[in-house]
């Protein structure tokens, strides 16, 4: 057991919390790979939505596609869309990377919140493409699945780097 960790009381093993520090394991690499992946592309689609006219030209997404959504241009769906995707993916990412007890948990919930975006769009927008939201809804569902195994992990004490 590690310097100053406590152990769990049922397995015995060490918790991510209570010595700090986790395995990556293969969850945690791939995990941090989809997240890099996701954080460039929301950082890409959410700065083309906002600007030059949040029109969503940049993307080639008409204003009319908002007309039965609360929105009267992209600027804000670009703006959730760069900040918690693009801003929350580095979080986690930095925090998987520097093997915080959290960074599963951030992972976990940028996977659901991917999934819940892509569901509220289709809702909203109306418009379905069959390649981009069928694909962005299955990383976020890869996110969150991957993130339940790199906890269960490191509970478990699994090594598999």
């Amino acid at each position: 057991m590690a310097s100053g960790a406590t152990a769990n009381s049922v397995t015995g093993v060490a918790t991510p919390r209570t010595r700090g520090k986790i395995r990556l394991g293969a969850a945690g690499i791939a995990s941090i790979a989809l997240l890099s992946f996701l954080a460039v592309g929301a950082f890409f689609g959410g700065w083309l939505l906002m600007h030059p006219a949040a029109d969503g030209s940049g993307l080639g997404m008409p204003a009319e596609w908002l007309q039965s959504s609360p929105f009267t241009s992209w600027f804000i769906p670009g703006l959730i869309l760069l900040t918690v995707f693009g801003i929350g993916s580095v979080v986690a990412v930095v925090a998987g990377l520097l093997r915080q007890w959290s960074a599963p948990y951030l992972t976990f919930a940028i996977g659901v919140g991917q999934m819940i975006w892509i569901t509220v769009e289709l809702a909203m927008v109306q418009q379905f493409h069959p390649i981009l939201q069928p694909g962005c809804f299955t990383l976020g569902a890869a996110l969150a699945i991957l993130a339940y195994v790199w906890h269960r992990q490191n509970e478990r004490g699994i090594d598999l780097t």
